[in-house]
């Protein structure tokens, strides 16, 4: 099983730290691929990791994500196979799939390309705290709907 895991760091701690889930992903033997961007630019991709060690090694970006330094050399988890599961950040979700980021724009054009490639193929959830679930988000054409939001009720 292949697995996009994006929300490792809490982001200025309004997004679930998943910490614990990393590790459980390597200690039951499965695939894991975290993400790296361009800030110049809305190019995203996920680079696989080795292990939970490599995760600890890597660089804290400036919204404070360990993450590797973007380049075009790395191989997308697309490249190599696809995905099953992305679980996706945000700061605000409705229990339908609706979600808000950070405004860049990455994840929304991220899960567009997988969409293209893969078409049904794999799954998108959301783990939000109880708070960050509102009534309605205002969204756009561009903006793409998460499968599960899993939160505390």
């Amino acid at each position: 099983m292949l697995v996009i895991f994006t929300c490792i760091n809490a982001h200025k701690d309004i997004e679930v730290d998943t910490r614990t889930i990393l590790a459980n992903i390597f200690s039951s033997g499965k695939e894991c691929f975290i993400p790296t961007y361009d800030s110049k630019s809305t190019s995203m991709m996920m680079v696989k990791l080795q292990s939970l060690q490599d995760f600890e090694n890597l660089p804290v970006t400036s919204w404070n994500i360990k993450q590797p330094q973007y380049s075009k050399d790395l191989q997308d988890a697309l490249c190599t196979g696809g995905l099953d599961l992305i679980i996706v950040p945000g700061i605000g979700f409705t229990k339908d799939g609706q979600r808000i980021g950070n405004g860049k724009g990455y994840y929304d054009t991220y899960l567009k390309l997988c969409k293209e490639k893969m078409g049904e193929k794999f799954s998108t959830v959301a783990l939000a705290f109880r708070e960050q679930v509102v009534p309605s988000i205002p969204v756009s054409d561009h903006d793409m709907m998460i499968d599960e939001v899993i939160y505390p009720e």
